[in-house]
């Protein structure tokens, strides 16, 4: 199962990369979309094989999920997550 999870967030990382290229162009609904579209799908699927994962494999979805908000909120690094996510309506992993 590691390596699953590992090669999801790489994906999931390489499409947040690319989105961020782009963000200026598009709207914030926009890119919510292709967020939810890329990113939760991708974490999303197989939920029920994950279900006895180690604390460190749930902190890399967890961390991916983080940084996937913070491209859609505009968000620092430095700020507390937890009520952005909130007003996401994004459940934490």
């Amino acid at each position: 199962m590691a390596d699953h999870i590992s090669a999801v967030c790489r994906a999931c990382y390489f499409q947040l990369r690319q989105l961020r290229v782009i963000l200026q162009s598009l709207t914030s609904e926009v890119v919510t979309s292709l967020v939810h579209a890329f990113i939760s799908c991708h974490l999303d699927y197989c939920n029920a094989l994950l279900y006895d994962i180690t604390d460190s494999e749930l902190q890399q979805r967890q961390s991916m999920l983080n940084a996937a908000a913070r491209l859609v909120t505009g968000l620092r690094r430095t700020e507390d997550i937890t009520l952005t996510l909130k007003s996401l309506h994004w459940l934490p992993i």
